[in-house]
């Protein structure tokens, strides 16, 4: 599905769109307990994004798209450490050094690689499915794209 927004409509419908992805994350931040949690021990996580939705500027106005990727995003999350606040992240773009914490109950892993994108991973204390823990993945490098999905915990 692809959106394209009207110039007239461009400015009123990406602020509903940013309202809506905060209304999201704060209803989620409600529904966890801010209480110490398990995140603090994980040491690795593999995440599977298959739902995107990413902003363009052909022009003025932003063209808003939505999908769902033929192949999703897989990123590796490894040498997770808490205490010193770093982690390894791989992409199919590479690898590079990442900053981590864990905050009320979510881990959030922020990546900066020399190439001036920025990522943001956050990881949610609950559950989805089968053991695996709700995520979304946040991109902004020439376009911006924030993908839905899952992480599973991993054993060294």
């Amino acid at each position: 599905m692809r959106i394209v927004v009207a110039p007239a409509l461009g400015r009123s419908f990406t602020v509903a769109i940013a309202l809506l992805i905060v209304g999201v994350v704060a209803g989620e931040a409600l529904q966890r307990p801010t209480a110490k949690n398990g995140l603090t021990a994980v040491k690795h996580l593999t995440c599977r994004f298959t739902a995107a939705a990413s902003v363009s500027w052909s022009g003025p106005a932003p063209d808003v798209h939505l999908s769902s990727p033929d192949q999703p995003l897989i990123i590796d999350i490894s040498k997770i450490d808490i205490d010193e606040g770093t982690a390894s992240i791989t992409t199919a773009a590479g690898t590079s050094t990442a900053t981590v914490t864990v905050n009320g109950s979510n881990l959030y892993v922020l990546s900066l690689p020399p190439s001036g994108d920025a990522s943001l991973t956050t990881v949610f204390s609950q559950e989805s499915k089968n053991n695996r823990l709700k995520a979304v993945h946040t991109r902004a490098a020439a376009s911006v794209a924030q993908y839905g999905g899952e992480c599973e915990v991993k054993q060294k």
